[in-house]
C-alpha cells in the first residue's frame, strides 16, 4: 500500500548530523558531504490508549562529491510513520519513503529549520 503526503514542517532542530558514504570499489574514490540536517520526532496515544503512533521525519541540504566527478547540490527528506496497537500487540503499519528533491533550509543559528516536500511512502 503506497501512501503519499505532503509534508510542510517547521521544527526545531533535534540533532545535526553530517554524513559520509563511500562505496566499495577497486579503485580508490573520493566521497564527502558536506551540509545541514534536521530530524524531528512525533508520538500520539488514541483516545483507547492501545495504539501508538509515532512520526519520524528527517531533512537535509548539502553537497555531495565522489571524485573525480564534480559537487552536485542535494536536497534529501525522509519521513517513516509506524502504528503500534500496544493491546494486541500487533504492528498495524511501518511505512517509510524518501526523496530527493523539495526545500530544506535553517536557520544560522540553528534553532529552526523547515522543509516541504512530497513523499511517496511504502507500507511494509
Amino acid at each position: 500500500m503506497r501512501y503519499a503526503i505532503r509534508m510542510i514542517l517547521t521544527t526545531v532542530v533535534f540533532s545535526l548530523t553530517f554524513a559520509s558514504n563511500a562505496s566499495a570499489q577497486s579503485a580508490v574514490q573520493t566521497v564527502w558531504d558536506k551540509g545541514k540536517s534536521a530530524n524531528a520526532n512525533f508520538e500520539s496515544l488514541d483516545p483507547s490508549g492501545c495504539v501508538v503512533t509515532d512520526v519520524f521525519i528527517f531533512g537535509a541540504i548539502g553537497r555531495h562529491r565522489q571524485s573525480p566527478d564534480p559537487g552536485i547540490d542535494t536536497v534529501v527528506a525522509g519521513v517513516s510513520i509506524n502504528k503500534f496497537d500496544r493491546c494486541s500487540s500487533v504492528l498495524l503499519m511501518s511505512a517509510i519513503g524518501a526523496q530527493n528533491t523539495g526545500q530544506f533550509s535553517m536557520g544560522s543559528n540553528l534553532e529552526g529549520a523547515t522543509l516541504t516536500a512530497s513523499v511517496t511512502l511504502d507500507d511494509f
